[in-house]
């Protein structure tokens, strides 16, 4: 619990000749409680709940949602992906850098809505998945389901539903000692007598990834203790801070061990309406000159703005932009051009695409390697990520 995070995140969509990512970033973990977590539409096609998360290659995933705890290393130690269609909601957790798999390895979800109108929740589901359960005799269920009502100050969680039938998941490891590894992926089909969560509306959201290391790899820190175990939480109210600690950390991995809900982020599902951070969009891509010819120069611009809710500038904003050859699979084969470190991108509205825009540059000359190939033709893409040291969170 000792390494320095970066937190990220993006949501993304694409079109056949172009394709870009619509970064939706907050501007410091400070804030991140007034953040919006965005499980975006699955406009590409849903995900293939098989345990491999084949992003950016697998179109169900291509327009997630993401959010990753990076540790400064470039080997992050959680991902998580989100998205939805109209009838499940979707999310993929990819970790790292364990040192051993452990039964007790948790993902846990817990969701507030309004049951009635908007406002304050008063109506919960809580989502505790334990993805490395072999369904022995002897473990507990691989995941339960608990209802709850109450507001931000109180939840009364009910009765745990065991294994229900409408949640299902994959799980995959690999890696060894002491980097191994496990990618979960988890479909929950909404419904009244399922997941009752509301598409389009307005929630509060809280989840957290428990990495168990075992003793005797990880020796105990405490009477009673059995090695060592790492939260990942969201959101985090400390900011800049070298340990992941705090009041959204829980004392047990169980449902009812979750902070108050009004400690918890916000959330939409299906929508990008309560969405905020650094964004663009189609018409803030362009090129000088705006035809593209091989072999000759051209600079690509990229018009960036910033709706953050708390007015202020986003900093160390780096923006990377790709490109995939023409007549080829883009999925599989975005190769970088070049990047550039944006200091800051300025408040410029309350809305999405609000201002006149921050500009990201590069310079690029596209070489045609035959006469099939066409430069002007060629599929790019731009990623967005929040740079330094501290805690933050791109994309």
């Amino acid at each position: 619990m000792k390494s320095p995070h970066k937190l990220k995140q993006r949501a993304r969509r694409m079109l056949a000749a172009f394709s870009a990512i619509l970064l939706l970033t907050h501007v410091s973990l400070a804030q991140q409680a007034g953040f919006n977590w965005c499980f975006t539409p699955a406009s590409l096609g849903v995900p293939t709940i098989d345990g491999t998360v084949d992003e950016p290659n697998e179109l169900g995933w291509f327009s997630a949602f993401e959010y990753t705890f990076n540790n400064g290393t470039g080997d992050p130690d959680v991902t998580v992906h989100a998205n939805a269609s109209t009838t499940d909601l979707n999310l993929a957790v990819q970790v790292k850098n364990d040192p051993t798999w452990d039964l007790n390895d948790t993902i846990l979800l817990a969701i507030g809505w309004k049951a009635v109108g908007t406002g304050s929740p008063d109506t919960f589901a809580g989502i505790r998945l334990r993805p490395l359960q072999n369904g022995g005799v002897a473990t507990p269920p691989k995941w339960s389901y608990r209802p709850g009502s109450g507001s931000t100050a109180n939840v009364n969680w009910g009765a745990e539903q065991a294994d229900v039938g409408w949640l299902s998941s994959k799980t995959v490891t690999g890696g060894s000692a002491p980097n191994r590894t496990w990618d979960t992926e988890i479909k929950m089909t909404f419904g009244a007598a399922k997941l009752p969560v509301p598409s389009g509306k307005p929630l509060f959201f809280y989840f957290n990834v428990f990495r168990v290391c075992s003793a005797p790899v990880c020796p105990s820190t405490a009477p009673g203790d059995d090695g060592q175990v790492v939260q990942f939480p969201w959101p985090s109210v400390k900011a800049d801070r070298l340990d992941l600690t705090g009041d959204t950390l829980m004392p047990t991995d169980n449902i009812d061990s979750t902070p108050l809900p009004s400690l918890w982020g916000k959330g939409i599902i299906n929508s990008t309406s309560n969405c905020t951070g650094v964004n663009f969009s189609w018409g803030d891509i362009s090129s000088t000159p705006a035809h593209i010819v091989a072999n000759q120069p051209v600079k690509l611009t990229a018009k960036l703005h910033n709706n953050s809710g708390n007015n202020q500038a986003a900093t160390n904003v780096l923006a990377v932009f790709r490109k995939a050859p023409y007549g080829v699979s883009a999925f599989n084969n975005w190769f970088p051009l070049n990047q550039v470190n944006v200091p800051s991108v300025a408040w410029d509205g309350p809305a999405l695409g609000g201002g006149a825009g921050t500009p990201a540059q590069i310079d690029w000359t596209p070489i045609c390697g035959s006469a099939r190939q066409w430069p002007q033709l060629h599929p790019r893409r731009l990623e967005l990520q929040r740079g330094g040291n501290g805690h933050s969170q791109p994309r």
